[in-house]
Protein backbone atom coordinates (compact mmCIF):
# COMPACT_ATOMS: atom_id res chain seq x y z
CA UNK A 1 0.00 0.00 0.00
CA UNK A 2 1.42 3.33 -0.72
CA UNK A 3 0.26 6.69 0.61
CA UNK A 4 0.72 9.98 -2.09
CA UNK A 5 -1.01 13.40 -1.18
CA UNK A 6 -3.83 13.87 -3.24
CA UNK A 7 -3.45 17.89 -4.29
CA UNK A 8 -1.50 16.43 -7.28
CA UNK A 9 -4.56 13.81 -8.49
CA UNK A 10 -6.94 16.81 -7.63
CA UNK A 11 -5.40 19.49 -10.05
CA UNK A 12 -5.01 16.73 -12.81
CA UNK A 13 -8.35 15.76 -12.28
CA UNK A 14 -7.22 11.95 -11.40
CA UNK A 15 -10.45 10.45 -10.05
CA UNK A 16 -11.25 7.30 -11.90
CA UNK A 17 -9.63 4.04 -11.12
CA UNK A 18 -9.91 2.42 -14.53
CA UNK A 19 -8.59 5.47 -16.68
CA UNK A 20 -5.40 4.29 -19.39
CA UNK A 21 -2.15 4.80 -17.44
CA UNK A 22 0.89 6.07 -18.92
CA UNK A 23 4.47 5.64 -18.00
CA UNK A 24 7.74 6.02 -18.86
CA UNK A 25 11.04 4.42 -18.00
CA UNK A 26 13.68 7.11 -18.48
CA UNK A 27 16.73 5.01 -19.26
CA UNK A 28 20.35 5.18 -19.94
CA UNK A 29 20.12 2.44 -22.67
CA UNK A 30 16.25 2.61 -23.68
CA UNK A 31 13.18 5.13 -23.22
CA UNK A 32 10.21 3.41 -23.31
CA UNK A 33 6.49 4.53 -23.04
CA UNK A 34 3.44 2.60 -21.83
CA UNK A 35 -0.05 2.95 -21.67
CA UNK A 36 -2.62 0.44 -19.99
CA UNK A 37 -5.18 0.17 -17.55
CA UNK A 38 -4.76 -2.13 -14.28
CA UNK A 39 -7.89 -3.43 -12.65
CA UNK A 40 -8.45 -4.43 -9.37
CA UNK A 41 -6.76 -7.94 -9.33
CA UNK A 42 -3.34 -5.84 -10.49
CA UNK A 43 -4.03 -7.57 -14.20
CA UNK A 44 -2.57 -5.33 -16.64
CA UNK A 45 -4.08 -4.66 -20.16
CA UNK A 46 -1.32 -2.73 -22.44
CA UNK A 47 -3.17 -0.87 -24.71
CA UNK A 48 0.07 0.92 -26.72
CA UNK A 49 3.88 0.35 -26.49
CA UNK A 50 7.13 2.35 -28.03
CA UNK A 51 10.65 2.66 -27.56
CA UNK A 52 13.65 4.90 -28.73
CA UNK A 53 17.40 3.97 -27.92
CA UNK A 54 18.15 6.92 -24.98
CA UNK A 55 19.86 10.14 -25.59
CA UNK A 56 20.57 13.02 -23.25
CA UNK A 57 20.93 10.17 -20.21
CA UNK A 58 23.67 8.81 -18.53
CA UNK A 59 23.89 6.70 -15.67
CA UNK A 60 19.88 7.38 -15.10
CA UNK A 61 21.22 11.04 -14.68
CA UNK A 62 20.14 14.06 -17.03
CA UNK A 63 22.89 15.01 -19.14
CA UNK A 64 21.70 16.89 -21.39
CA UNK A 65 18.22 18.59 -21.23
CA UNK A 66 17.76 19.34 -24.82
CA UNK A 67 18.22 16.10 -26.37
CA UNK A 68 16.63 14.07 -23.76
CA UNK A 69 13.34 16.33 -24.83
CA UNK A 70 13.89 16.05 -27.98
CA UNK A 71 14.20 12.27 -27.67
CA UNK A 72 10.65 12.07 -25.48
CA UNK A 73 9.15 14.56 -28.03
CA UNK A 74 9.76 11.96 -30.92
CA UNK A 75 8.90 9.16 -28.68
CA UNK A 76 5.71 10.54 -27.42
CA UNK A 77 4.84 11.37 -31.23
CA UNK A 78 5.53 8.73 -32.82
CA UNK A 79 3.39 6.74 -29.94
CA UNK A 80 0.38 8.78 -30.44
CA UNK A 81 0.59 8.45 -34.13
CA UNK A 82 0.79 4.64 -33.63
CA UNK A 83 -1.52 3.81 -30.84
CA UNK A 84 -3.68 6.46 -31.45
CA UNK A 85 -3.41 7.70 -27.51
CA UNK A 86 -2.57 11.27 -26.50
CA UNK A 87 -0.36 10.72 -23.52
CA UNK A 88 -0.38 14.35 -21.48
CA UNK A 89 0.53 12.59 -17.72
CA UNK A 90 3.18 10.63 -17.20
CA UNK A 91 4.24 8.12 -13.91
CA UNK A 92 8.52 8.30 -14.61
CA UNK A 93 10.19 6.19 -12.55
CA UNK A 94 13.81 6.80 -10.51
CA UNK A 95 16.70 4.81 -10.27
CA UNK A 96 18.57 3.60 -6.96
CA UNK A 97 21.11 6.28 -6.86
CA UNK A 98 18.98 9.28 -6.30
CA UNK A 99 17.11 7.51 -3.70
CA UNK A 100 17.36 7.63 0.61
CA UNK A 101 14.94 5.47 2.33
CA UNK A 102 14.08 5.52 5.96
CA UNK A 103 12.19 2.88 8.63
CA UNK A 104 9.76 5.32 10.78
CA UNK A 105 7.19 4.97 13.29
CA UNK A 106 4.42 6.91 13.66
CA UNK A 107 1.30 7.36 16.14
CA UNK A 108 -2.16 7.96 16.06
CA UNK A 109 -5.56 8.70 18.73
CA UNK A 110 -8.06 6.95 17.95
CA UNK A 111 -10.85 9.59 19.28
CA UNK A 112 -13.96 6.92 18.25
CA UNK A 113 -12.21 3.94 19.94
CA UNK A 114 -12.44 2.43 16.75
CA UNK A 115 -9.68 2.35 13.81
CA UNK A 116 -10.78 4.73 11.11
CA UNK A 117 -9.41 6.04 7.76
CA UNK A 118 -8.97 8.95 9.05
CA UNK A 119 -6.71 7.95 11.96
CA UNK A 120 -4.93 5.21 9.93
CA UNK A 121 -3.68 7.95 7.40
CA UNK A 122 -3.32 9.96 10.59
CA UNK A 123 -0.20 7.54 12.00
CA UNK A 124 0.84 6.84 8.60
CA UNK A 125 2.01 11.07 7.97
CA UNK A 126 3.06 11.45 11.21
CA UNK A 127 5.78 8.72 10.80
CA UNK A 128 6.17 10.57 7.36
CA UNK A 129 6.80 13.87 8.97
CA UNK A 130 9.16 12.20 11.63
CA UNK A 131 11.49 11.61 8.89
CA UNK A 132 14.55 14.27 8.82
CA UNK A 133 15.01 14.19 4.98
CA UNK A 134 18.90 14.51 3.80
CA UNK A 135 19.32 18.36 2.22
CA UNK A 136 17.64 18.14 -1.36
CA UNK A 137 15.42 15.37 -1.27
CA UNK A 138 11.46 14.59 -1.01
CA UNK A 139 9.79 11.47 -0.08
CA UNK A 140 7.66 9.96 -2.90
CA UNK A 141 6.57 6.44 -1.07
CA UNK A 142 5.13 5.89 1.92
CA UNK A 143 4.94 1.86 2.80
CA UNK A 144 2.92 0.88 5.69
CA UNK A 145 5.04 -2.17 6.24
CA UNK A 146 2.24 -3.31 9.50
CA UNK A 147 0.10 -1.62 12.62
CA UNK A 148 0.42 -2.28 15.94
CA UNK A 149 -2.63 -2.54 18.55
CA UNK A 150 -3.41 -3.56 21.75
CA UNK A 151 -4.16 -6.71 20.72
CA UNK A 152 -1.45 -7.45 17.76
CA UNK A 153 2.18 -5.88 16.85
CA UNK A 154 1.55 -7.16 13.31
CA UNK A 155 -1.62 -5.67 11.85
CA UNK A 156 -2.27 -5.67 8.15
CA UNK A 157 -5.36 -3.57 8.04
CA UNK A 158 -6.58 -1.65 10.95
CA UNK A 159 -9.29 -0.55 10.20
CA UNK A 160 -11.94 -1.26 11.88
CA UNK A 161 -10.43 -2.81 15.02
CA UNK A 162 -11.73 -1.45 18.73
CA UNK A 163 -8.29 0.85 19.80
CA UNK A 164 -7.62 3.88 21.23
CA UNK A 165 -3.98 4.28 19.83
CA UNK A 166 -2.62 3.65 16.34
CA UNK A 167 1.31 3.19 15.94
CA UNK A 168 2.80 2.12 12.31
CA UNK A 169 5.99 1.21 10.91
CA UNK A 170 6.28 3.02 7.73
CA UNK A 171 9.16 2.32 4.88
CA UNK A 172 9.99 5.78 3.47
CA UNK A 173 11.36 6.47 -0.09
CA UNK A 174 12.93 9.76 -0.91
CA UNK A 175 14.14 11.13 -4.11
CA UNK A 176 16.79 13.75 -4.91
CA UNK A 177 14.41 17.24 -5.48
CA UNK A 178 16.78 17.76 -8.14
CA UNK A 179 16.64 15.00 -10.44
CA UNK A 180 12.90 15.62 -10.44
CA UNK A 181 12.79 18.90 -10.87
CA UNK A 182 14.94 18.52 -14.27
CA UNK A 183 12.72 15.63 -14.97
CA UNK A 184 9.63 18.15 -14.79
CA UNK A 185 11.56 20.57 -16.82
CA UNK A 186 12.31 17.89 -20.05
CA UNK A 187 8.74 16.83 -20.13
CA UNK A 188 7.62 20.42 -19.51
CA UNK A 189 9.41 21.68 -22.56
CA UNK A 190 7.84 19.62 -25.09
CA UNK A 191 4.25 20.81 -24.33
CA UNK A 192 2.74 23.02 -21.41
CA UNK A 193 0.39 20.38 -20.75
CA UNK A 194 2.44 17.81 -20.09
CA UNK A 195 2.84 16.93 -16.48
CA UNK A 196 4.46 14.11 -14.87
CA UNK A 197 2.09 12.59 -12.43
CA UNK A 198 4.12 10.57 -9.95
CA UNK A 199 8.07 9.65 -8.77
CA UNK A 200 8.06 5.57 -8.47
CA UNK A 201 11.64 4.03 -7.65
CA UNK A 202 12.47 1.71 -10.12
CA UNK A 203 13.15 -1.03 -7.49
CA UNK A 204 9.54 -1.23 -6.60
CA UNK A 205 8.04 -0.70 -9.71
CA UNK A 206 10.04 -3.59 -10.57
CA UNK A 207 9.20 -5.78 -7.75
CA UNK A 208 5.25 -5.10 -8.95
CA UNK A 209 5.69 -6.16 -12.19
CA UNK A 210 7.79 -9.57 -11.63
CA UNK A 211 7.43 -10.54 -7.60
CA UNK A 212 4.54 -12.73 -5.83
CA UNK A 213 2.83 -12.23 -2.28
CA UNK A 214 4.05 -15.40 -1.21
CA UNK A 215 7.58 -14.08 -2.37
CA UNK A 216 7.46 -11.46 -0.15
CA UNK A 217 6.33 -12.68 2.56
CA UNK A 218 9.01 -15.54 2.93
CA UNK A 219 11.28 -13.02 1.75
CA UNK A 220 12.94 -11.68 -1.45
CA UNK A 221 15.51 -9.87 -2.98
CA UNK A 222 14.80 -8.29 -6.16
CA UNK A 223 18.01 -7.15 -7.94
CA UNK A 224 17.36 -4.62 -11.09
CA UNK A 225 20.55 -3.98 -13.14
CA UNK A 226 19.73 -1.80 -16.34
CA UNK A 227 22.27 0.34 -18.63
CA UNK A 228 23.77 2.59 -16.11
CA UNK A 229 21.82 1.77 -12.88
CA UNK A 230 21.18 -0.48 -10.42
CA UNK A 231 17.95 -0.47 -7.85
CA UNK A 232 17.57 -3.12 -5.18
CA UNK A 233 14.59 -3.93 -2.91
CA UNK A 234 14.62 -6.46 0.24
CA UNK A 235 11.28 -7.55 1.23
CA UNK A 236 10.92 -10.31 4.49
CA UNK A 237 7.08 -10.94 6.00
CA UNK A 238 5.64 -8.96 3.35
CA UNK A 239 7.34 -5.74 4.61
CA UNK A 240 10.05 -3.86 2.53
CA UNK A 241 13.34 -4.19 4.56
CA UNK A 242 15.51 -2.34 2.23
CA UNK A 243 15.67 0.09 -0.81
CA UNK A 244 18.77 1.24 -2.39
CA UNK A 245 20.67 1.60 -6.03
CA UNK A 246 23.65 2.89 -7.03
CA UNK A 247 25.14 3.94 -10.64
CA UNK A 248 27.11 1.15 -12.87
CA UNK A 249 25.19 -1.51 -14.47
CA UNK A 250 25.85 -2.76 -17.70
CA UNK A 251 27.80 0.54 -18.93
CA UNK A 252 29.81 -0.54 -16.72
CA UNK A 253 30.06 -3.88 -18.20
CA UNK A 254 30.59 -2.70 -21.58
CA UNK A 255 33.04 0.26 -20.68
CA UNK A 256 35.29 -2.86 -19.26
CA UNK A 257 35.23 -4.26 -22.36
CA UNK A 258 36.17 -1.91 -24.45
CA UNK A 259 39.34 -0.55 -22.66
CA UNK A 260 40.26 -4.23 -22.37
CA UNK A 261 40.31 -4.99 -26.17
CA UNK A 262 40.72 -1.69 -27.34
CA UNK A 263 37.35 -1.31 -29.28
CA UNK A 264 34.74 1.58 -29.74
CA UNK A 265 31.85 1.58 -26.69
CA UNK A 266 29.52 0.88 -29.45
CA UNK A 267 31.36 -2.03 -30.87
CA UNK A 268 31.83 -3.53 -27.07
CA UNK A 269 28.24 -3.29 -26.10
CA UNK A 270 27.26 -5.26 -29.41
CA UNK A 271 29.97 -8.02 -28.69
CA UNK A 272 28.98 -8.07 -24.72
CA UNK A 273 25.54 -8.89 -25.92
CA UNK A 274 25.46 -10.96 -28.50
CA UNK A 275 28.31 -12.72 -27.79
CA UNK A 276 28.79 -12.27 -24.01
CA UNK A 277 28.68 -14.92 -20.77
CA UNK A 278 28.75 -14.21 -17.49
CA UNK A 279 31.22 -16.93 -16.47
CA UNK A 280 33.85 -19.02 -19.00
CA UNK A 281 33.21 -22.13 -16.64
CA UNK A 282 29.69 -22.49 -15.17
CA UNK A 283 27.68 -21.06 -18.53
CA UNK A 284 29.53 -21.36 -21.62
CA UNK A 285 30.22 -24.29 -23.91
CA UNK A 286 32.84 -26.77 -23.27
CA UNK A 287 35.02 -25.17 -26.31
CA UNK A 288 34.60 -21.35 -25.70
CA UNK A 289 38.80 -21.22 -24.94
CA UNK A 290 38.89 -22.03 -28.64
CA UNK A 291 36.75 -19.68 -30.07
CA UNK A 292 37.62 -16.14 -31.23
CA UNK A 293 36.09 -13.05 -32.75
CA UNK A 294 36.82 -10.93 -35.22
CA UNK A 295 35.51 -7.21 -35.39
CA UNK A 296 36.65 -4.34 -37.39
CA UNK A 297 37.25 -0.93 -35.76
CA UNK A 298 37.47 2.21 -38.07
CA UNK A 299 38.96 5.72 -37.31
CA UNK A 300 36.65 7.97 -37.72
CA UNK A 301 39.06 10.60 -39.22
CA UNK A 302 41.77 8.64 -41.31
CA UNK A 303 38.96 6.01 -41.89
CA UNK A 304 41.14 3.69 -42.26
CA UNK A 305 40.50 0.04 -40.72
CA UNK A 306 42.18 -2.26 -38.32
CA UNK A 307 40.62 -5.95 -37.32
CA UNK A 308 40.84 -6.95 -33.59
CA UNK A 309 40.32 -10.24 -32.45
CA UNK A 310 38.69 -11.19 -28.98
CA UNK A 311 39.18 -14.23 -27.44
CA UNK A 312 35.42 -15.48 -26.40
CA UNK A 313 36.85 -16.53 -22.98
CA UNK A 314 38.58 -13.14 -21.95
CA UNK A 315 35.49 -11.56 -22.73
CA UNK A 316 33.41 -13.90 -20.50
CA UNK A 317 36.27 -13.08 -18.15
CA UNK A 318 35.78 -9.09 -18.01
CA UNK A 319 31.99 -9.49 -17.53
CA UNK A 320 32.40 -12.05 -15.01
CA UNK A 321 34.21 -9.68 -13.04
CA UNK A 322 32.24 -6.55 -13.41
CA UNK A 323 28.95 -8.55 -12.24
CA UNK A 324 31.04 -9.96 -8.88
CA UNK A 325 31.84 -6.62 -8.08
CA UNK A 326 28.41 -5.42 -8.52
CA UNK A 327 26.71 -8.34 -6.55
CA UNK A 328 29.70 -8.59 -3.72
CA UNK A 329 28.93 -4.09 -3.61
CA UNK A 330 24.89 -5.62 -3.15
CA UNK A 331 26.05 -7.82 -0.57
CA UNK A 332 27.82 -5.90 1.60
CA UNK A 333 25.23 -3.35 1.51
CA UNK A 334 22.24 -6.05 2.91
CA UNK A 335 25.41 -7.51 5.08
CA UNK A 336 26.04 -4.25 7.01
CA UNK A 337 22.13 -3.29 6.88
CA UNK A 338 21.98 -6.74 8.87
CA UNK A 339 24.56 -5.85 11.06
CA UNK A 340 23.88 -2.31 12.23
CA UNK A 341 20.04 -3.32 13.08
CA UNK A 342 21.07 -6.90 14.63
CA UNK A 343 18.21 -8.26 12.79
CA UNK A 344 18.12 -11.86 10.87
CA UNK A 345 17.05 -11.46 6.88
CA UNK A 346 15.35 -14.22 5.77
CA UNK A 347 15.20 -14.90 1.84
CA UNK A 348 13.24 -17.55 1.65
CA UNK A 349 12.38 -16.70 -1.94
CA UNK A 350 15.91 -16.05 -2.61
CA UNK A 351 16.93 -13.83 -5.15
CA UNK A 352 15.01 -12.03 -8.44
CA UNK A 353 16.72 -10.33 -11.93
CA UNK A 354 15.61 -7.88 -13.80
CA UNK A 355 16.88 -4.88 -16.24
CA UNK A 356 18.60 -5.58 -19.37
CA UNK A 357 21.86 -7.48 -17.76
CA UNK A 358 19.96 -9.89 -16.45
CA UNK A 359 19.27 -11.49 -19.76
CA UNK A 360 23.38 -12.68 -19.53
CA UNK A 361 23.35 -15.74 -19.97
CA UNK A 362 24.42 -17.58 -16.57
CA UNK A 363 24.16 -14.54 -14.38
CA UNK A 364 21.87 -16.19 -12.45
CA UNK A 365 24.72 -18.90 -11.78
CA UNK A 366 27.19 -15.73 -10.46
CA UNK A 367 24.73 -14.34 -8.31
CA UNK A 368 24.34 -17.21 -6.59
CA UNK A 369 28.12 -17.64 -5.85
CA UNK A 370 28.43 -14.07 -5.45
CA UNK A 371 25.05 -13.83 -3.14
CA UNK A 372 24.53 -16.72 -1.28
CA UNK A 373 27.58 -19.64 -1.33
CA UNK A 374 30.20 -16.59 0.33
CA UNK A 375 27.81 -15.27 2.65
CA UNK A 376 26.57 -16.36 6.13
CA UNK A 377 23.41 -13.58 5.64
CA UNK A 378 21.36 -16.03 3.31
CA UNK A 379 22.15 -19.37 5.36
CA UNK A 380 18.51 -20.31 5.90
CA UNK A 381 18.63 -20.61 1.88
CA UNK A 382 19.40 -24.24 2.67
CA UNK A 383 21.90 -24.49 0.20
CA UNK A 384 19.40 -24.57 -2.90
CA UNK A 385 19.71 -22.77 -5.68
CA UNK A 386 17.22 -19.74 -5.27
CA UNK A 387 17.97 -16.94 -8.05
CA UNK A 388 15.12 -16.59 -10.61
CA UNK A 389 14.83 -14.50 -13.98
CA UNK A 390 11.87 -11.80 -13.08
CA UNK A 391 9.33 -11.65 -16.36
CA UNK A 392 6.19 -9.36 -15.68
CA UNK A 393 3.51 -11.46 -14.46
CA UNK A 394 -0.54 -10.95 -14.95
CA UNK A 395 -0.41 -8.83 -18.59
CA UNK A 396 -3.26 -10.01 -20.38
CA UNK A 397 -3.20 -8.05 -22.96
CA UNK A 398 0.24 -6.63 -24.80
CA UNK A 399 0.15 -4.78 -28.02
CA UNK A 400 3.39 -5.06 -30.33
CA UNK A 401 3.85 -8.24 -28.43
CA UNK A 402 6.91 -9.08 -31.17
CA UNK A 403 8.75 -6.74 -30.34
CA UNK A 404 8.09 -6.20 -26.31
CA UNK A 405 8.43 -9.46 -25.33
CA UNK A 406 8.22 -9.00 -21.87
CA UNK A 407 11.13 -10.15 -20.91
CA UNK A 408 12.99 -9.30 -17.35
CA UNK A 409 14.49 -5.72 -18.93
CA UNK A 410 10.41 -4.82 -19.41
CA UNK A 411 9.82 -5.23 -15.46
CA UNK A 412 10.12 -1.48 -14.43
CA UNK A 413 7.81 -0.04 -17.38
CA UNK A 414 5.49 -2.31 -16.92
CA UNK A 415 5.63 -2.11 -12.91
CA UNK A 416 4.95 1.56 -13.22
CA UNK A 417 1.38 1.16 -14.14
CA UNK A 418 0.79 -1.27 -11.68
CA UNK A 419 2.74 1.86 -8.65
CA UNK A 420 0.25 4.46 -10.71
CA UNK A 421 -2.39 2.31 -10.16
CA UNK A 422 -1.71 1.56 -6.40
CA UNK A 423 -0.62 5.58 -5.65
CA UNK A 424 -4.52 6.11 -7.50
CA UNK A 425 -6.79 4.16 -5.40
CA UNK A 426 -4.08 4.49 -1.91
CA UNK A 427 -3.89 7.96 -1.80
CA UNK A 428 -5.71 9.86 1.16
CA UNK A 429 -9.00 10.95 0.80
CA UNK A 430 -10.51 13.89 3.05
CA UNK A 431 -13.37 12.88 4.99
CA UNK A 432 -16.39 14.78 4.54
CA UNK A 433 -17.54 17.83 6.46
CA UNK A 434 -20.61 17.92 8.88
CA UNK A 435 -22.31 20.17 6.45
CA UNK A 436 -21.29 17.97 3.38
CA UNK A 437 -22.25 14.85 5.18
CA UNK A 438 -26.02 16.34 6.05
CA UNK A 439 -26.53 17.13 2.78
CA UNK A 440 -26.36 12.91 1.67
CA UNK A 441 -29.11 10.91 2.03
CA UNK A 442 -28.85 8.03 4.16
CA UNK A 443 -27.94 5.46 1.65
CA UNK A 444 -25.38 8.10 0.07
CA UNK A 445 -23.94 8.25 3.56
CA UNK A 446 -23.94 4.40 3.93
CA UNK A 447 -22.44 4.11 0.55
CA UNK A 448 -19.38 6.75 1.40
CA UNK A 449 -18.58 4.99 4.80
CA UNK A 450 -18.09 1.72 2.54
CA UNK A 451 -15.80 3.21 0.47
CA UNK A 452 -13.96 4.98 3.06
CA UNK A 453 -13.51 2.17 5.79
CA UNK A 454 -13.06 -0.69 3.10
Amino acid sequence: MFFKGNKQNAKLGINDATQTLMALDIGSTKIRLIAGKVDTDGQVDIEGYKELRSRGVNKGAVTDINLLSATLAELIGNFADEVNIEPYRFIVGVPGQFIRSYSKNGTATCQSGVVTVADRNHAVENARAGVKFDMDYESIHVIPNYYITPTSSDVRNPIGQYAGRIDVNCHIVACMSSHMRNLEHVVGMISPDFHIQEFSYDGIAASDAVLSAGEKEIGVCLIDIGGGTVSVTVYDNNNVVMTFGFDGGGDAITQAVAKQFGIPMDIAEDVKVNYGYADTDLSAPQNLADQYLNVTVTDPYSEQRRDVRIARWELATQIRTCLGDIFQMIGNRINQYVSENRITLNLGAGFVLTGGVSNTIGIDKVLEIELIQRSATYSQLGGQSKVRLGYPRGVRKAVNQESMRLKPDYANVVGLLRCGYNHLIDSYTPRDTPEQAEGKGGLKRFMDWISREL
